[in-house]
This record gives structure tokens, C-alpha cells and sequence, in this order.
């Protein structure tokens, strides 16, 4: 009979922790589905808002976009301009004899949250009438890709200088995704 007790209990633990943990999980969704609901967060590559799939780069402006971008923290105006970067269009040739830089990034080079004029090359541009910037930085994007973009697009461009983006955030991610493989 002792057993058949130590049975029950076993079976009322074992029920009581699965209960739990489902109990646990179903709370966890719940949140989840609350805060996608509340606060959004946005994928430009969903839906083709401003960005296409292309095979080598991987996702790609949508040349001479022009639309909204906004969230609960912001409401931005967003135009690309002929090559689908987040800039007006350039030439290739520097015809201007300025100072011409690559900006090659990821969200904070291609804006995220500001307006076209508010990207901080174009505060630059601002600050010294001799700088010419040229934005092709994309969402999302890694050191790898910015390289895919700069040898397939930014090498038609006469230019002095690449400006790299780097967000020590996420970019030495790309290169060592193992903490045990971590830079010294």
C-alpha cells in the first residue's frame, strides 16, 4: 500500500509540474501577443515596404522608393533614390570636386527613425559644404554585406574615402557568433 501512496504523489507532482510549466509557458504567449499588440516593433524587409531580395547583397533598397516609416516612437518620411539607397541621386563621376565619401552601415547609417536629412552624413554634408556623402547603408545589414554592396555598387562611384558604419553592438556578432571565438 505504501507504494501505491508513493505512486499517487509522484503522479500529483508530476501532473502539478507540467501544470506549472504550461501554466508558465501559455502566461509567456500572452505577454508576447500583448506587447506585439502595444508596441510593435518594425521589419522593413517585411512586405515590401522599402526592400527587395537580391541574390548576391541579400536585401536591397527598392529604387525611388518614397514612404512612411513609423512606429509609436516616431513618424519619418523615407525616399531612396535611383539606386535604392536612402539618399538623392548621385553621379558617378565627382563632378562637384568635393570631398566624396562611401557611407556603408546598417540601420544607423541608413536612418532609422530620422528624416533623410537628419542621417548624420548629411549633418556632416551640413557642416562642411566641401563633403559630399553618399549613403548606402541598409537595415539590418552586417560588415559582410556592406562589403557585397560596396564592391558591386560603391566602386561605380568616384570617390576619396569609405566611412563604415560599424555598431560594436551586433557587427563583431557577424564575425564571431560563439563567445568562445570573441576577439582578445
Amino acid at each position: 500500500m505504501t507504494s501505491n501512496a508513493e505512486d499517487a504523489r509522484k503522479r500529483n507532482r508530476v501532473f502539478l509540474a507540467i501544470t506549472f510549466v504550461g501554466t508558465f509557458l501559455v502566461c509567456l504567449l500572452i505577454i508576447e501577443v500583448a506587447i506585439r499588440i502595444i508596441d510593435p516593433q518594425s521589419d522593413l524587409r517585411k512586405k515590401d515596404l522599402f526592400f527587395q531580395y537580391e541574390p548576391f547583397i541579400g536585401f536591397e533598397g527598392i529604387p525611388d522608393k518614397k514612404g512612411t516609416f513609423a512606429n509609436s516612437y516616431f513618424n519619418t518620411t523615407v525616399i531612396h533614390n535611383n539606386e535604392g539607397f536612402r539618399d538623392v541621386d548621385h553621379s558617378k563621376k565627382d563632378t562637384q570636386n568635393k570631398f566624396r565619401m562611401i557611407v556603408l552601415g546598417d540601420s544607423f547609417t541608413w536612418g532609422h527613425g530620422v528624416e533623410n536629412d537628419q542621417i548624420y552624413m548629411k549633418v556632416l554634408e551640413e557642416y562642411d559644404q566641401n563633403i559630399e556623402t553618399i549613403n548606402m547603408g541598409g537595415p539590418g545589414g552586417d560588415p559582410q554585406e556592406e562589403l557585397k554592396v560596396y564592391t558591386s555598387r560603391g566602386v561605380d562611384y568616384e570617390h576619396d574615402v569609405v566611412l563604415v558604419g560599424f555598431f560594436i553592438g551586433n557587427d563583431i556578432e557577424a564575425y564571431y557568433p560563439e563567445p568562445k571565438k570573441t576577439p582578445p
